[in-house]
């Protein structure tokens, strides 16, 4: 239900497809006590969720359709181990809420470590096409899976490095884009779900290196999907709370507190009325 079998994180394109698939719920209804005027549709609606399982256990639920969506395309994150496997799955339910999962595995490995930068600053100008299409889904995909390959990116340099440093410039433009669709796009449970995996992911890796601007716009991405979530749903999923915390976590130990801190204690000394008093006095 899934091709290829193996690509590359933010750069190629996955298919997932979930054919074949039929409601038995008509077949259960048809009787010899069911009256002549009693129509059902040929085919009744089923619901389609795709799903990609993170190292952590987490499952990111990057797609919901019905009817007739059932094949979706997507950008994935690495997969992980040794040979970066990725757990993939597809659930298929009916309207009175009976399922089948069906269970994956593909390989998405990271793109060469001299190129991902360059790669993922490419995907920038594809997240903002896809914005302003309204393809809010396909843009939160691919920022999440360039997030995760400048994870990779981090984990395999020092802060020093010219990759890393390039690395930590593209990050800060993902971060700025996640801004605006969390500000305007998050429109249901998953897009809050998916908008969060992407903040998080943006604050996980070289945390010291994320500027007060950054950590700014990541804690109001944080604010602004809860309350967005909250409006629509009345609550947050496990999993949306979940990488909220973690990235409220994330951008406390990057130094937001002592930053802030510090400019108050710095503002405080400057001003005329706080200045220490003269013992002379």
């Amino acid at each position: 239900f899934v091709w290829p079998l193996s690509g590359r994180a933010a750069i190629d394109v996955f298919y997932m497809s979930a054919v074949g698939f039929r409601d038995e719920t008509r077949m259960l209804n048809i009787s010899s006590i069911q009256n002549q005027d009693d129509v059902l549709p040929e085919v009744l609606p089923l619901a389609y969720e795709f799903r990609y399982t993170l190292e952590d256990g987490n499952e990111i639920t990057f797609r919901k359709a019905r009817r007739q969506g059932h094949n979706v395309s997507t950008w994935l994150p690495l997969g992980y181990g040794s040979a970066y496997e990725l757990p993939v799955a597809v659930i298929v339910s009916d309207i009175i809420g009976s399922f089948t999962r069906v269970n994956g595995t593909i390989v998405v490995e990271p793109p060469d470590i001299d190129k991902a930068v360059n790669n993922v600053s490419d995907c920038i100008s594809t997240i903002n096409d896809l914005k302003g299409k309204d393809q809010i889904n396909h843009a939160l995909d691919l920022l999440y899976a360039a997030s995760d390959v400048l994870n990779y990116v981090f984990n395999r340099t020092t802060s020093t490095d010219p990759i890393a440093v390039s690395a930590v410039a593209v990050r800060s433009s993902l971060i700025s884009i996640a801004s605006d669709l969390a500000s305007n796009f998050v429109r249901d449970q998953a897009t809050a779900e998916m908008m969060l995996a992407c903040s998080r992911s943006l604050s996980e890796q070289a945390r010291t290196s994320l500027t007060a601007e950054d950590q700014t716009m990541l804690l109001n991405q944080l604010a602004v999907t809860s309350n967005r979530s909250a409006e629509l749903v009345g609550y947050a999923s496990e999993v949306t709370a979940q990488f909220g915390i973690d990235t409220a976590s994330n951008v406390i130990r990057s130094g937001v507190l002592e930053t802030t801190q510090g400019r108050r204690r710095k503002q405080r000394l400057k001003s005329p009325e706080l200045e220490p008093q003269s013992k002379n006095r």
